[in-house]
Order: C-alpha cells, then sequence, then structure tokens
C-alpha cells in the first residue's frame, strides 16, 4: 500500500515536470519578445523607455477582441474613453480622459489628452477607428507636450499604421456580427508596386448597428453605421530614407 501511493506520487511529479517544460519555454519566450514604440518621435524599446506607456500590438487586440479605442480602453489603467454625445452625436467629439484628468473643450488648445494618427494629431472622434489597420496603438500616459504638442498634458493617444511589405502580396478579410444588427466588415491588400522600392496597402471598413430603441418618430434610438477607406504608399527610395503616405476617408453616419 505504501509502495503504491509513492509510486502514484513519483508519477505524478514526473507529469508536472514534464508539463512545466514547454510553459517554461513558452514563458521565456513571451518574456523576450519585444515591442518597439515611436511616442517620442524616435524608436524605442518599451521596457526601456522612460514614460508610461501602454502598447497594443496589432495581434494583442486582435487576441482580447478589442475592435476600437473604446474596448481597448478596457485593458488600458488610466485611460477613460467613451461615446460623449453633448449637443452633437457622441463619435464626432470623444472625451479622452487620463488618470481623471478631462476637458469638454473641442479646441486643441483647450483639450488635455489628444489623439494622433502616426504622429499627426487627429481633431474629432475617433471612436469609429478600426483597429484592423493599425500595426500598433500607443497610451502615452502623463504630460507629452514636449513632443505630442501642447494638447497632451495629461497624455496621448497615437494609432501607427501598417506599412505594406515590398516583397510580396497579402489580403487578409474578417467579418464580425452580432445582435441588433450589428456587423463590422473590414478588407485589406498590400504588395509591391516596385519591388523593394515601392508598395501599398488598401483598406475599407464597413461598420453597423440598428437601433436599440425605437424613437417616437418611429425611428431608431442608438442606429450607427461607418464606413473608412485608408490607403498607404510606402517608398524607400534608399537606405537611408523612407517615405510613408497615407490618406483617409471615414464617414459616421449616427
Amino acid at each position: 500500500m505504501i509502495r503504491k501511493t509513492l509510486g502514484l506520487r513519483s508519477v505524478a511529479l514526473a507529469t508536472m515536470a514534464i508539463t512545466a517544460l514547454p510553459l517554461a519555454a513558452e514563458a521565456q519566450q513571451i518574456a523576450l519578445e519585444e515591442i518597439v514604440v515611436t511616442a517620442r518621435k524616435r524608436s524605442e524599446s518599451l521596457q526601456e523607455i522612460p514614460v508610461a506607456i501602454t502598447a497594443f500590438t496589432s495581434q494583442q487586440m486582435e487576441a482580447i477582441g478589442a475592435p476600437n479605442l473604446v474596448d481597448l480602453a478596457k485593458f488600458t489603467p488610466g485611460l477613460q474613453f467613451n461615446e460623449q454625445g453633448v449637443q452633437e452625436p457622441g463619435r464626432v467629439y470623444t472625451a479622452i480622459r487620463f488618470r481623471g484628468l478631462g476637458s469638454e473643450i473641442k479646441e486643441p488648445f483647450g483639450q488635455v489628452g489628444s489623439a494622433f494618427l502616426d504622429g499627426i494629431y487627429m481633431a474629432g472622434g475617433v471612436s469609429s477607428l478600426g483597429n484592423e489597420n493599425f500595426e500598433r496603438i500607443e497610451v502615452v500616459k502623463g504630460p507629452s507636450s514636449a513632443w505630442l504638442g501642447r494638447s497632451t498634458f495629461a497624455g496621448a493617444v497615437n494609432f501607427i499604421t501598417k506599412t505594406p511589405s515590398t516583397q510580396e502580396y497579402s489580403g487578409r478579410a474578417s467579418t464580425r456580427f452580432a445582435e441588433d444588427g450589428t456587423y463590422d466588415v473590414t478588407l485589406a491588400h498590400e504588395g509591391p508596386i516596385v519591388e523593394d522600392k515601392l508598395a501599398y496597402r488598401a483598406f475599407v471598413r464597413g461598420y453597423g448597428t440598428s437601433g436599440q430603441y425605437s424613437a417616437s418618430d418611429g425611428g431608431e434610438l442608438g442606429a450607427q453605421r461607418t464606413d473608412t477607406l485608408m490607403g498607404t504608399l510606402y517608398s524607400t527610395p534608399t537606405e537611408d530614407l523612407t517615405i510613408k503616405l497615407t490618406a483617409m476617408y471615414s464617414e459616421d453616419k449616427d
């Protein structure tokens, strides 16, 4: 009886040790993965930069199921972001708050938290932007006026668009459907125009949801629709020079 008990314990310990080996290897691989951010206008490792930054890669955003910044804020301590309908539709003006600091003033000189697209200030609402076309989203918590401008006393959110490949073609289509008529369809394609020199990326997104309640005039409360087109040209004329041109058109209907 005693021998059987010891034997079972030995088997259990051996099984635990064998199971722990791949887990330890996986944990080591995750720990070695480096995330490079550009919040200070230069490429820096997220682990070494002396600024409070929460960065999400495109793979991480897909894994946690965060299709936009509203959902991403739920995974970012210190960031509060939601559609705020004041005297205008909620997605026209969205308030970005960092650690409780915010402002109802829309003009850039009155804001304390702002959004940027590849380092360029974005006016108006950004809650309808889908995360599928972004390589990375950087949430900078704390004063950032030295490198992002005066409207970032509390913090900033920097959307980094994906860079198309200059060597091979690739494409992707994704769909998402939910209750209340919610749909989210995206199409993307990229590839070289001149191999190793010039490439393109085209992105299309259609998002919409039906209203949850019927209004007295027969309309639907909460109905939304967004159509977004984004195109990117990426050029590397020399080893020391890269040029990235991005154009975006987005229309919200609430």
